[in-house]
């Protein structure tokens, strides 16, 4: 579980981080980052995160990787000038998805041939992670009790509940902290096995005998943050000794990819016998005989437009309520785009595998980091949605069963990302920011965010919660 520091807890994120890979450059600037999504920072020496981010993240809440050293070039846009900067293992893969009529629109780079090495290690890190993201676990996990917090958000907001930041974990307190502390007690144990496994498969991938030095630094990184890290660590690169000498000795690239994939699956292992499930106890199979109940999907609070596209109302669609057997209550847009996203990603890894060299794993958004500044150095691409979007479209129905509209699918993914980000702020206490805001036009979410910035309120002492600047 997070130390203390202060007094507090040090606010639990959901993100799984890479150590830091030295590379040129440095933060912009030394003060706090008021990111809109706080868990990309990088932790100050308090433990939190309240530094502009230079090390490698991945979300499981977004389903995405922030990687520093890349930047998402469009297709378009990847001339052969462009291609001629990358080394030639590189070229090949993104002629590979160049080639591909289901790759992704906007392909991963390094930002500069200077951060090949970097984004190369950033990339595997955090390609781990999200290939331990598709495990049983984790579906359960993000289904059962991620999901929905969101809803319960939405409540205290609707019934004008305050909210202390950063918001406590407590098993007897609001709602709110209530389902804040299952999270939390059901996801830190997840920590050390995905940074245990993330950093032994990039040493399967990359390694070489001139790495053993940093891998001593890596892990001795690793293990000053997630508690238990040395022992697993320690434990599982003895049990893969002999794979390790032997692709040391080889160089042999298939036997790595091997090795990399024999980690995953260790990987899977650790987590389903680590913690059980976090299944619910009423969650009982719906009979084959009985219809799929219509569950019902609530617009969000004091958000004007047309999320249902002039339909009565919108339900979740009944293939995701057979998965997930949760047949009451309402569900925010926000609980059915996480249960929607962890299906997917569950069943999109299905058959996948490192022994495939241009395997392509989607991400459901994309982070950009900006050249200059603190202020919102992080943004969210709405454009680079497309997975996001599709999974709306495919949980959320009209009333009818009818498909949604493109238009109305962006438009909630839009209201999903706006909600993350606030959820983000008030766990760690990092805000208030909007993640739309440009510095001159506000976004539609505007009441919603005044009602945030009315009823979160920072702790006694706590210095990292700030006014949003577009409520100026």
């Amino acid at each position: 579980m997070p130390e203390r520091v202060a007094g507090e807890t040090v606010p639990l994120r959901l993100v799984y981080s890479a150590p830091q890979l030295a590379q040129p450059g440095t933060p912009p600037l030394a003060e706090d980052c008021y990111n809109p999504f706080p868990e990309l920072n990088d932790p100050a020496p308090d433990g939190v995160p309240s530094v502009f981010p230079m090390r490698a993240k991945y979300s499981l809440a977004l389903d995405t990787q922030y990687l520093p050293s890349s930047i998402a070039v469009p297709r378009a846009e990847l001339t052969e000038a462009r291609l001629a900067t990358l080394t030639p293992a590189r070229r090949g893969i993104v002629a590979a998805w160049l080639a591909g009529t289901e790759g992704p629109m906007r392909i991963p780079v390094p930002r500069e041939p200077a951060l090949e090495e970097a984004f190369g290690f950033e990339g595997n890190f955090e390609l781990a992670h999200q290939r331990l993201a598709a495990t049983d676990y984790k579906w359960a996990f993000r289904t059962f009790l991620l999901a929905p917090f969101y809803t319960t958000f939405e409540d205290a907001l609707r019934a004008r509940r305050r909210i202390r930041v950063p918001l406590r974990a407590d098993p007897g307190g609001t709602p709110l902290q209530r389902r804040w502390a299952a999270v939390q007690e059901w996801f830190a144990p997840t920590q050390v096995v995905d940074e245990v496994i993330s950093l032994l498969v990039c040493l399967a991938l990359n390694a070489d005998h001139a790495w053993a030095g940093r891998e001593r630094a890596w892990a001795e990184q690793e293990s000053e943050e997630v508690r238990g890290f040395a022992e697993a660590y320690r434990a599982v690169r003895d049990q893969f000794a002999p794979e390790f000498r032997s692709v040391l000795r080889s160089n042999d690239t298939a036997a790595r990819r091997r090795l990399a994939e024999a980690l995953i699956q260790y990987g899977r292992d650790m987590l389903s016998e680590a913690h059980g499930a976090p299944f619910p106890p009423h969650n009982e199979p719906i009979p084959d005989d009985m219809p799929v109940p219509r569950r019902a999907v609530r617009r969000p609070p004091l958000v004007g437009g047309h999320a249902d596209a002039g339909r009565k109302g919108l339900i979740v669609h009944p293939e995701i309520t057979d998965h997930t057997n949760i047949t009451s209550g309402t569900a925010s847009m926000a609980e059915v785009a996480q249960q929607c996203q962890a299906l997917l990603v569950r069943d999109d890894e299905r058959g996948k595998s490192f022994l495939r060299r241009d395997e392509l794993w989607p991400l459901y958004a994309s982070f950009e980091r900006e050249e200059g500044g603190n202020v919102a150095p992080v943004r969210m691409r709405a454009s680079a949605n497309l997975h996001l979007v599709a999974a709306l479209m495919m949980g959320i129905r009209g009333r009818d069963g009818a498909r949604l509209a493109a238009t109305t699918g962006v438009w909630i993914g839009d209201y999903v990302l706006f909600l993350e980000a606030v959820r983000q702020q008030i766990c760690t206490g990092i805000g208030l920011r909007c993640p739309f805001w440009d510095g001159e036009r506000c976004c539609r979410f505007r009441p919603l965010l005044e009602r945030v910035s009315e009823l979160a309120g920072p702790r006694a002492g706590w210095p990292h919660w700030q006014p949003a600047p577009c409520l100026g």
